[in-house]
């Protein structure tokens, strides 16, 4: 029987001004027995309203929701310590969401906060780095130039994920440290919104093991996964494919098994769950429908 019976996935936006087409928000959906077409808000602001949206649809009819960003929910082991006073993720969520500020025109602090929280890492690191020279200060580099001695520059999922790039990297092609404190602060409106309702894989869910919540927040990558290049522009063609993948899963049974670790991980269950998070499907060689 399948877990949910709708898949939404989000190709998420640090862009500082609206935009759409390429390198822009897209959110595909698939649910069972509609067609919703791909959407291409301007805003962040205008993303999460739909999905709210959404959302509250699913929850009044009765049907479950996965939901997948394709931002990092986590941080490498040690970084909640330092920047929210405890080692857990929801520390270091309760931190950006209370520091971040987005405009409705998509106008953000997020250099500044990043630079707030490299004055608290200290000089042995790490450090969040990329920004407009504009941007840059005392406190953040237009480079990189911390040592990542005493954290780690990229948690244990990044190094299974080909490509994956370091939570601290703030600008530049493929870089993904904006869209994750963004993110992450618009993920804390949605818990605050939907409460109980939400649960957020794998860290409220300890990955497979406890999937009640009808609605489930996750990390995805979608470049884990190939998708239609006659689709245009790539990241429409990504979360098409993504959503397509999960029901395909779902419906074979086999979505619960890329939302598990994988087994030569299970040492580090309790920091991944409990701090560092993890990419749906991640480590699962030839996991197929």
């Amino acid at each position: 029987m399948p877990l949910f019976d709708r898949y939404i996935a989000v190709d998420w936006s640090a862009n500082s001004r609206p935009k759409g087409g390429k390198d822009s928000i897209w959110i595909a959906e698939r649910g069972s027995g509609d067609s919703v077409p791909s959407l291409n808000p301007r805003t962040r602001h205008a993303a999460i309203s739909h999905l709210v949206e959404r959302l509250e649809g699913a929850l009044a009819a009765g049907e479950r929701s996965f939901v997948g960003f394709d931002f990092p929910f986590g941080y490498p082991q040690g970084a909640a310590l330092r920047l929210a006073g405890r080692p857990t993720w929801a520390a270091l969520w309760a931190k950006i969401g209370e520091a971040i500020v987005d405009g409705e025109n998509n106008r953000s602090n997020r250099f500044a906060v990043a630079a707030q929280f490299n004055a608290q890492l200290g000089d042995d690191g790490p450090r969040f780095w990329g920004c407009p020279v504009s941007a840059a200060s005392d406190s953040l580099s237009t480079h990189k130039l911390a040592r990542f001695d005493a954290i780690a520059e990229f948690r244990a999922v990044e190094k299974v994920a080909k490509g994956a790039k370091s939570t601290w990297q703030l600008f530049y092609n493929g870089s993904v440290g904006s869209q994750s404190l963004l993110g992450i602060a618009y993920l804390q409106r949605l818990r605050a919104r939907f409460g109980a309702a939400v649960a957020v894989w794998p860290f409220e869910t300890d990955f497979e093991r406890q999937l009640a919540a009808p609605i489930v927040l996750a990390e995805i990558y979608p470049s884990l996964d190939a998708h239609d290049p006659a689709v245009l522009p790539k990241d429409r063609a990504q979360v098409q494919a993504q959503v397509a993948r999960y029901a395909s899963l779902d419906a074979a049974d086999r979505f619960v098994h890329a939302l598990s670790l994988p087994q030569p991980f299970e040492p580090q269950r309790t920091t991944l769950a409990g701090e560092e998070g993890w990419i749906v499907g991640a480590g699962h060689v030839g996991l197929v429908a």
